[in-house]
């Protein structure tokens, strides 16, 4: 009997300490996704969220917030942590090839990319230097769990394939390299040179820049998406730009309009012709690869 007894207080503990456990943790949800934070972070933290999948959550510390206020600074960025948010391969794609600085690819799941985006300057903040050395010891006890522990969580909690940026990248150049693709590189007009292309490939896109040289003090610039279809690539999304140069380290742009379409087509693997149905401006162009 007493051994029954023990066994039943035993049990009992377990269960409430799994209880007590589970219940130490706050969950925030926003768009369907969760983020679980432990008791003794949450009450040291700001959570925000938002309807839009470019800011699904956000964290600050929650000091740096108050200090911010109390010493009357406009400074929405006080105490922030981290963010996550939830994108397109073709932005990911970009933020990639523009190398922009804190922003980290961990997760993705149907088509869309989790990205975990976190200052690239320190955020803490108190009144005065004392308060500083004081509240050190909370800054970093955050900062420790936002670094180590939620990717990783947030994967689990919401049924999400982790991934890096360079297992993304080796995907992409694995595909790019399948393809046997001749578009992509640097290539110049014949003539006079004074066109320049240069074409990247991301999966099934293209990003394509071009810069012309229409005088020592003017030069215009093309940049456009395209994708390969019938043997050529093609593109509706140019955005123009006409620009003047004084000389003196001011511009002025002469022309410039959107959503241009046109395409381009390989007439052997070393040239390059250009078709532009909105301005005309490269038919009959070819382009030889540097």
């Amino acid at each position: 009997m007493k051994f029954k007894q023990i066994v039943s207080a035993i049990l009992g503990i377990a269960l409430f300490a799994a209880y007590f456990t589970v219940s130490e943790a706050r969950t925030i949800e926003s768009q369907g996704l969760k983020l679980d934070i432990p008791d003794n972070i949450y009450k040291l933290v700001r959570t925000e969220t938002s309807p839009y999948p470019d800011n699904i959550f956000s964290v600050y510390e929650l000091g740096s917030v108050e200090a911010a206020k109390k010493i009357s600074m406009n400074y929405d960025g006080a105490g922030w942590i981290f963010g996550i948010s939830k994108i397109s391969e073709e932005t990911l794609m970009n933020i990639i090839k523009d190398d922009i600085p804190g922003t980290e690819l961990f997760a993705y799941k149907d088509g869309k990319y989790y990205m975990y985006n976190h200052p690239t300057d320190v955020r803490y903040m108190r009144e005065d230097n004392a308060a500083m050395e004081r509240d050190q010891h909370i800054w970093t006890k955050v900062n420790e769990w936002a670094y180590k522990n939620v990717r990783e969580k947030f994967v689990a909690d919401n049924n999400l394939c982790p991934v890096t940026a360079d297992e993304f990248i080796s995907k992409i150049e694995k595909s790019a390299a399948s393809s046997g693709d001749d578009f992509t590189g640097a290539w110049h007009e014949r003539i006079a040179g004074r066109g320049h292309i240069d074409i990247v490939k991301y999966g099934d896109m293209y990003k394509i820049n071009i810069m012309w040289g229409e005088s020592a003090f003017a030069t215009s610039f093309w940049q456009m998406t395209a994708r390969f279809k019938n043997g050529a690539l093609h593109y509706d999304d140019c955005e123009y730009k006409s620009i003047e140069f004084d000389g003196k380290g001011g511009e002025k742009i002469k022309r410039s309009y959107k959503n241009g379409k046109g395409e381009f087509k390989l007439l052997e693997t070393d040239k390059l012709l250009w078709n532009d149905f909105t301005q005309n401006a490269g038919n009959g162009s070819i382009f030889l690869r540097d």
